[in-house]
């Protein structure tokens, strides 16, 4: 009788390329062992199914979509295709270090209260050279849990989740977000349950300039910064924060996904302090997570907005 796979790793294929066979390689690397590999293909045109059937390990399994559905679909039948007590996120491009699952494993099984860890990551350019170092993310759940009440600062590849936690309360990743399908994901995630990283490198992260979120990016940049802050104002309200429109309006505007400016005015920082201030003392009524993580997370907000 098989051994029933403690992990699941679900990777959403379509037109997968060169990377393809470099991502598989990295999983058939790991140190860890008792795992399968969730692939649905999305109607790639470039030989990628072709690609996913020449591996002969018997702990991959193929699934194709019969027309193209996008990747939150994809992510979300690779899932419910799964039989593991964890799920290991991947994407089509990426590459995971060696000891990434045997360590995520072992840090879950003996941290029941944790659901979702990640950990640190490099990134890389279409040749595998290091464009940007890790850096550290951090470790603590509450800090994490303000976090998203505002952004995202995890990509979906270094991220391993409970199955009881999605199962639990039917999270799945929603489609129509202009590629913000995982900062929804794990908002949903951040209001049930709680993360942590490890203290490690434990993806290299592809780049590139066909990476469909940059993609996303420069050509719904407009549309996209207004999902980005309907995002941010549901995240908010779902915790049971209250703001008005003038103080959510500092929000967007200090804390988005633009990175390009990042002066703000002494009046803009002004009232962005007001705000946080306004914040935490809702989150100690509500008693909302640890009061100094949201005070460190709040006075760090600020600082990164002189």
């Amino acid at each position: 009788m098989p051994v029933k796979p403690l992990v699941s790793i679900v990777i959403p294929v379509f037109n997968a390329g060169t990377y393809l066979d470099l991502t598989l390689q990295s999983v058939l690397q790991q140190t860890y062992e008792n795992y399968e590999v969730i692939l649905v293909d999305d109607c790639s045109s470039d030989g990628s199914r072709e690609r996913i059937s020449s591996y002969l390990d018997p702990r991959f399994r193929l699934f194709i979509n019969e027309q193209n559905r996008g990747i939150a679909f994809s992510r979300n039948r690779a899932i419910a295709e799964s039989r593991g007590k964890y799920i290991a996120i991947l994407d089509h491009d990426d590459i995971m270090l060696p000891k990434r699952l045997e360590h995520q494993v072992e840090y879950l099984e003996k941290n029941t209260d944790i659901d979702v860890l990640g950990g640190q990551s490099i990134w890389i350019d279409r040749e595998g050279n290091t464009v940007r170092d890790a850096f550290r993310m951090p470790e603590s759940p509450d800090y994490i849990k303000t976090s998203f009440l505002f952004e995202n600062m995890y990509n979906d590849s270094e991220m391993m989740v409970r199955r009881s936690l999605l199962d639990q309360y039917g999270i799945l990743y929603q489609d129509g977000l202009l590629g913000m399908e995982d900062f929804r994901f794990w908002i949903d995630c951040s209001k049930k349950g709680r993360f942590s990283n490890l203290n490690e490198v434990v993806l290299k992260r592809r780049i590139t300039g066909n990476n469909e979120t940059l993609l996303t990016k420069k050509r719904h940049a407009g549309e996209r910064r207004k999902k980005y802050m309907e995002l941010q104002e549901f995240s908010l309200k779902k915790s049971g924060f209250e703001l008005n429109q003038e103080e959510l309006n500092v929000i967007h505007r200090c804390i988005s996904e633009d990175k390009e400016n990042r002066l703000f005015s002494r009046e803009t920082v002004r009232l962005l302090y007001s705000v946080m201030t306004k914040l935490i003392g809702q989150a100690e009524r509500m008693d909302f997570a640890d009061g100094g993580q949201v005070r460190r997370y709040m006075k760090e907000r600020l600082e990164r907005s002189l």
